[in-house]
């Protein structure tokens, strides 16, 4: 998405299925998905996490999240 991020932010790159149809003109820091929150849910709880990248390996309804997070749910 074109921004940089602390290492405190909570942020997530979503699969590329999902992001890449909002992707205009083939620029991904244009994308209206880039900066929405969205809740990752797993078996210890959920976070709240903003989409700031593409994840080209990731499934379908897959997000990449930081190792931090991912200890919180």
């Amino acid at each position: 998405c074109g921004t940089r991020h602390g290492t405190n932010e909570l942020v997530a790159a979503l699969n590329a299925p999902q992001f890449d149809p909002r992707t205009p003109n083939g620029n991904p820091n244009r994308n209206s998905l880039c900066n929405r929150s969205v809740q990752v849910r797993g078996p210890k709880g959920s976070v709240n996490v903003r989409i700031v990248d593409r994840c080209p390996s990731c499934r379908y309804v897959r997000v990449l999240i930081r190792r931090i997070e991912q200890r919180s749910i």
